[in-house]
């Protein structure tokens, strides 16, 4: 269980969340899911950081752990005098006082029980790399996008056979020969991908990448590290006379996503097929975990409409001015579901 404080972010007041396996958060534009979904999935990957150089020193340093807050996620802006986060989880617990300026670390018990996480935001963003043909030549800040197209640019090369787009009657592959994305698209056409509409635009980049993810992690232990950093991870746990450990902190084990608006442009009974196809690759690895911030009711209700799934719906609840984070409470969640209640017209009732 991993637990999320966040107070004076953005827009956001205060949240205090527990986040589980599945994670659904709503509410309106600028109101601070995005925030949150970020702040969690950065939170994610310091954790994962600080477990494989077995040090937190260098967030300790010159506002680091939230200035990377602030680059990585354009946040800028955002970052306020009084802003404060803190993360645990069953391995460490780390807390950043914007008032202080102080980074506080600790480890738990079962800090050697870590395995390796491939942690992946996919950003709403996503249809850059159709909607620029030569997205490859464009210089990019290091942020969540560059991140991301980094991401796809490896899923791409590895598609050069024909990738089945859910039930579409769409396929993708990537032609290794001119370096392109082809699309077929039923009765024998191809197109180029740039020239495909916009659901496929916004669809393709996030199922292909998370296909890639879903073969290698969930058929074998697919190592992302590269040659230097298993050579230092070695010589870390050598130290600490944990070298057994190797397999686990150099072997990517799970997958922790981090989605936005999976919807984008989507007609909704894809929706509802996306969100089947999602959680039926989740199930198969554990200590995986998908957290989605989205507007549509059809992805919420494809959620909620799993009884076998615990989906944890969080919303934003402005109250008097104050937004917060809350967490729907399973009577809620029940009353969604026999009552066809729309969460997102009836947002500020949920509580």
């Amino acid at each position: 269980m991993k637990h999320l404080i966040i107070r004076n972010l953005g827009p956001i007041q205060e949240a205090d969340i527990e986040l589980k396996e599945i994670n659904v958060i709503i509410g309106a534009q600028s109101s601070g899911k995005s925030c949150v979904l970020k702040t969690a999935c950065y939170c994610t990957w310091v954790e994962k950081r600080i477990e494989l150089t077995q040090t937190e020193v260098y967030f300790c340093k010159n506002n680091q752990f939230i200035k990377g807050l602030e680059d990585f996620h354009k946040l800028k802006g955002y970052i306020k005098p009084d802003t404060a986060i803190c993360y645990e989880s069953d391995f460490m617990k780390f807390s950043y006082d914007g008032l202080s300026g102080d980074f506080h670390f600790e480890w738990k018990k079962d800090r050697w029980q870590y395995k390796r996480s491939k942690v992946t935001y996919i950003p709403a963003e996503r249809n850059l790399v159709a909607a620029i043909p030569n997205w490859f030549q464009v210089k990019f800040a290091d942020d969540n996008i560059r991140d991301f197209m980094a991401d796809w640019e490896t899923a791409r090369q590895s598609s050069t056979e024909s990738v089945s787009i859910l039930n579409l009657d769409v396929s993708y592959h990537f032609d290794a020969n001119t370096k392109s994305d082809k699309v077929e698209v039923g009765n024998n056409v191809t197109l180029d991908f740039t020239n495909t509409s916009s659901g496929l635009q916004s669809l393709i980049p996030m199922f292909v990448h998370l296909n890639y993810l879903f073969q290698n992690i969930i058929s074998k232990a697919e190592s992302f590290a590269d040659i230097q950093e298993k050579n230092e991870i070695q010589r870390i746990l050598a130290e600490k006379n944990k070298s057994e450990l190797y397999n686990n902190f150099c072997h990517t084990e799970h997958f922790d996503i981090f989605l936005e608006e999976p919807e984008a442009n989507l007609f909704p009974p894809t929706q509802a097929t996306l969100v089947e196809w999602l959680l039926d690759n989740i199930s198969k690895k554990k200590q995986s975990s998908l957290f989605i911030a989205t507007h549509s009711p059809y992805i919420l209700n494809s959620f909620i409409e799993k009884k076998n799934i615990d989906t944890n719906l969080l919303y934003i609840n402005n109250s008097g001015g104050k937004i917060c984070i809350k967490k729907a409470s399973a009577d809620v969640v029940q009353a969604i579901y026999d009552y066809g209640v729309d969460a997102f017209f009836n947002i500020e009732t949920l509580g």
